[in-house]
């Protein structure tokens, strides 16, 4: 589950989009990503890997729970994982 920052919801992500959202950490390109999943098919590589992961990485920027950056950076505070609750 994901806190909208935009929107008083939370988003529940199916798992290819959770994967996204959990691996933009800020220091992989779209590309390193595509390459990194598809190596853990170990050449067993599905023929539309990497148009489903761009159709998710876009999918995901229209809810404005990721953003594409020039420069390697950490993600916003609301979006560092993992977080926890303290009392």
């Amino acid at each position: 589950m994901v806190v909208d920052p935009h929107n008083p919801r939370v988003l529940t992500l199916d798992p290819w989009p959770q994967y996204i959202f959990i691996a933009a950490n800020g220091q992989m390109t779209i590309t390193e990503y595509v390459r990194y999943m598809a190596d853990k098919y170990r050449g067993h590589i599905p023929k539309l890997l990497d148009k489903t992961i761009v159709d998710e990485v876009l999918t995901l920027l229209s809810y404005g729970i990721i953003e594409l950056v020039e420069k390697k950076q950490r993600p916003k505070y609301e979006f560092e994982l993992p977080k926890c609750d303290r009392p």
